[in-house]
């Protein structure tokens, strides 16, 4: 009887470390973020009135609006990334939905629930981009922001924004 109890306890142990190591096994720790405005964003330091430019000329689709600090000849920052990668992208996802949660936009909402519709590239450690999700509904709005004596014309009601992992 002591060897079968002896046999079950031994058991249960390789079981409960098995059990321990495959929950612990590999996974990454889950990147998070904050999320500020274009122009919190500059006022904060983040960007620099080169980056900023660099957005607005692929937001706006060239040099229109900005051609009196623009030459003929600008060429903006290169896109590096060209794309975000898939852990990025979740990340950035993992902070909208914290922060619409945490302002009562809605209780529920999820990293799914958010998609990046523009990506605009990503300096040093900060990603520009447009956000959007399926918990708000967007309308129209023709308008002009200006950063960092920089214009950036929006013909609907999402705008820019910008997310630094947390380090």
């Amino acid at each position: 009887m002591k060897r079968i109890m002896a046999a079950f306890a031994a058991a249960v142990i390789l079981l409960v470390g098995a059990a321990a190591l495959v929950g612990c096994g590999g996974t990454e720790p889950e990147e998070k973020g904050v999320l500020l405005s274009l122009g919190g964003a500059y006022e904060s330091g983040w960007l620099t009135q080169e980056e900023v430019l660099s957005i607005a000329y692929y937001h706006n689709g060239g040099r229109k609006g900005n051609e009196e600090i623009m030459t003929e000849n600008y060429a903006p920052m290169p896109k590096t990334p060209a794309e975000l990668d898939a852990e990025t992208e979740m990340g950035i996802k993992r902070t909208a939905a914290q922060e619409y949660n945490k302002a009562g936009f809605v209780t529920h909402a999820v990293p799914d629930g958010f998609y990046i519709s523009a990506y605009y590239g990503t300096y040093d450690d900060c990603v520009a981009m447009v956000v959007m999700s399926s918990y708000l509904q967007y309308e129209d709005a023709i308008r002009t922001e200006t950063v960092a004596n920089v214009k950036f014309f929006y013909t609907y009601g999402y705008e820019i924004i910008v997310w630094k992992a947390e380090k």
